[in-house]
């Protein structure tokens, strides 16, 4: 599930903060929406704005309740459901304006060669919102080309159109003037790109809403918190939730059901062929009543080979040969192309990777695997700093807090902890400085 909330620094695959007021996202990512808090020092001043977009939420922020873990909008589950059925209908009605929802009418019309003034004329009712899919087949895929003049009217319906849809252009000998009149009209921002913000935007408003009503579900004591994370996942439509369902039937022990489910999902890339073939080797081992200790060994293949698919499920695999075979796997991260930000560069004679290494120096967490207890060792420079640790279990819940209270070695009771994966968080103050997978195996 996403979430996207009022945040300081994040680093992915394709996004950085630099500071607090700088974002850098890499050309091929993904449109995102930022939601900042109101003060001066949280809003972004420079910032991707083809790929970004900003959102005040009108909120000034806490440190006890701004973070996910603390955050409560107060709204009962009933309401939440309302308001993420409300967002369904607004997220259909917006994608329901691409291609005028009728994109594979559209290819048929392209791909049957019908003429070009009718061609012209489907493709316009539906502009400005024609997709790179039915661009890219009026550009190459017709049998017979259209002819530029006709060419020229649909992209610049849909301009400024992307950067593949142009190189695509640039591959066909088109008149100068027609060139000319195209190039014109790229800039700004297109119709369609507006509403792909306008349903990110709503989508992570869901998320939110889906994140709230998952927490009160599973931290409501009065109730069976994973029945009712089914029961409402089971009302959902989209890919994204029903993989989420499966991952609950699994939790739920109903491993049946989770097989039936996993075997309707579509296949299409490799995301979804290694999401198939992780979690149906969970179900057999669900089945059988076997545990990641009990592999076979071309179940172990399996993982291994997801373990190397980077795939958003090659971490779970990775996460199970950490358990059994106590491997160790790096923490990846794409480099990003982005200038050095002078405020932060390093000074003569330091390597720019020096600054991250004394970083990783600062905390120690050992052992790893542990079975009672664990030292986390903190380095000189953290003395008489406001150090704590958050413990976080596989479902994102944090399950323990202990502040360090000015201490450099500390030991932590971690004996009621059952055994799996958990994540440890070390903090000075409200910043994140560490991040350690530990696995308790008693």
């Amino acid at each position: 599930m996403i979430i996207i909330l009022p945040f300081q620094q994040v680093i992915n695959l394709a996004i950085t903060v630099i500071s607090t007021s700088d974002i850098h996202v890499n050309s091929d990512a993904s449109k995102l929406n930022y939601n900042h808090h109101s003060e001066t020092d949280y809003i972004p001043l420079c910032y991707s704005s083809d790929k970004v977009t900003l959102h005040d939420c009108d909120i000034e922020y806490d440190s006890q309740i701004s973070c996910p873990s603390h955050l409560n909008s107060g709204l009962a589950p009933v309401v939440l459901k309302q308001i993420i059925n409300t967002n369904n209908l607004e997220i259909e009605e917006l994608i329901s304006l691409v291609d005028n929802g009728e994109t594979e009418t559209l290819l048929a019309q392209i791909h049957q060669n019908e003429e070009p003034e009718r061609i012209k004329n489907a493709l316009e009712s539906a502009s400005p919102y024609l997709s790179d899919r039915v661009l890219l087949a009026a550009i190459k895929e017709k049998p017979k080309p259209l002819p530029p003049d006709i060419l020229k009217e649909i992209i610049i319906s849909n301009s400024p159109v992307t950067d593949t849809v142009m190189s695509a252009l640039n591959t066909l000998k088109l008149p100068e003037d027609i060139q000319q009149q195209i190039q014109e009209v790229q800039t700004g921002t297109s119709a369609r790109a507006e509403l792909e913000q306008q349903i990110s935007y709503i989508e992570s408003q869901k998320g939110i809403a889906e994140n709230d009503l998952m927490r009160q579900y599973l931290n409501d004591t009065t109730i069976n918190g994973i029945d009712s994370v089914i029961a409402y996942l089971e009302t959902q439509r989209d890919l994204i939730n029903k993989k989420q369902l499966v991952q609950a039937y699994l939790v739920a022990n109903q491993c049946e059901k989770a097989k039936i489910l996993l075997g309707q999902l579509p296949q299409e890339n490799n995301e979804d062929i290694n999401f198939y073939n992780f979690y149906n080797l969970l179900t057999d081992l669900c089945v059988s009543e076997k545990t990641y200790f009990e592999l076979t060994s071309a179940q172990e293949q399996t993982v291994r080979e997801i373990a190397e698919s980077e795939t958003s499920v090659s971490v779970n695999a990775q996460a199970i040969l950490s358990l059994v075979y106590n491997e160790k796997f790096p923490e990846v991260i794409e480099e990003l192309k982005f200038i050095i930000d002078l405020r932060n560069a390093p000074q003569q004679g330091e390597n720019l990777g020096d600054n991250i290494t004394k970083q990783i120096q600062f905390v120690k967490i050992y052992p790893n695997p542990a079975e009672n207890t664990i030292t986390i060792e903190l380095s000189a420079e953290l003395d008489n700093k406001n150090i704590s640790v958050e413990i976080y279990n596989y479902l994102g819940q944090k399950i323990i807090f202990y502040n360090f209270a000015g201490n450099l070695l500390n030991t932590l009771d971690v004996s009621d902890l059952s055994n799996g994966i958990y994540i440890f968080k070390i903090l000075v103050g409200n910043k994140i400085i560490a991040r350690e997978k530990v696995v308790i195996e008693k």
